[in-house]
């Protein structure tokens, strides 16, 4: 059996050194005293129309309002909630463990 040397090369990322290393662009990076500015997308601007901002002004506002107001309980009424809740989870409790009884319990085909 014969051995063969192989060389290894290790190449270290700017990265790994420095996180905060970028490498460089293709385009170099615009000034800092641009981002200052509100930036503007000629292509981009639209022309809205003023009904249709008012209208969904209206709408979120709307949708911002709470539909229905939430009802305040007693604690009598709270704990009348809390039994009715504890007592579907026992009766659905008990339903899943006689479906699974007679899962268990069901002839099988040998």
């Amino acid at each position: 059996m014969e051995l063969y040397e192989v060389p290894i090369t290790w190449e270290i990322s700017p990265m790994a050194i420095n996180p905060e290393y970028l490498p460089p662009t293709k385009t170099p990076a615009p000034p800092m005293e641009n981002f200052e500015q509100p930036f503007s997308f000629p292509m981009f601007e639209i022309e809205t129309d003023p009904e249709l901002e008012a209208a969904l002004l209206d709408l979120s506002q709307y949708l911002l309002e709470p539909l229905v107001e939430p009802p305040v309980l007693t604690e009598e009424e709270l704990r009348k909630q809390e039994h009715a809740i504890l007592q579907e989870a026992e009766t659905r409790a008990e339903r899943d463990y006689e479906m699974w009884l007679n899962l268990w319990n069901y002839p099988t085909l040998e």
